[in-house]
């Protein structure tokens, strides 16, 4: 293989591996749509198939409550973020935590996080 063939492939090579940092990093799970896929009695490992691993969890005595932002890493980036005029979405699921048995989603909800802070 000559020296431009290999700057070629080189260059081909980075051009595929930014396609897919790129693809994979604006992909926004935290949708409408793909709330309304998720049901009470759904498996976590289901869930995190959907909208993929939450941004927060909150450990509780008999339950988690997990959160899901788009276009932000915590509540609290949410809310700086809101406060800059950018609409942020959250979806909050609350899973069972027995033992022995898979968690499953027994409360969800979908909203703008003004939503959720009483605004």
């Amino acid at each position: 293989m000559s020296l431009m063939d290999k700057k070629i492939l080189r260059c081909f090579i980075l051009i595929v591996a930014l396609v897919m940092i790129v693809t994979l990093t604006s992909c926004n799970k935290v949708t409408k749509s793909n709330y309304d896929k998720i049901y009470i009695g759904m498996k976590k490992s289901e869930v995190i198939q959907i909208i993929g691993l939450p941004n927060e969890t909150i450990p509780q005595l008999t339950y988690d409550i997990c959160y899901w932002y788009d276009n932000a890493t915590s509540f609290k980036d949410a809310i700086e973020k809101e406060k800059e005029g950018k609409e942020v979405y959250c979806i909050i699921l609350t899973f069972t935590i027995d033992e022995g048995t898979p968690s499953v989603v027994t409360h969800k909800e979908y909203g703008r996080i003004q939503d959720f802070k009483g605004e």
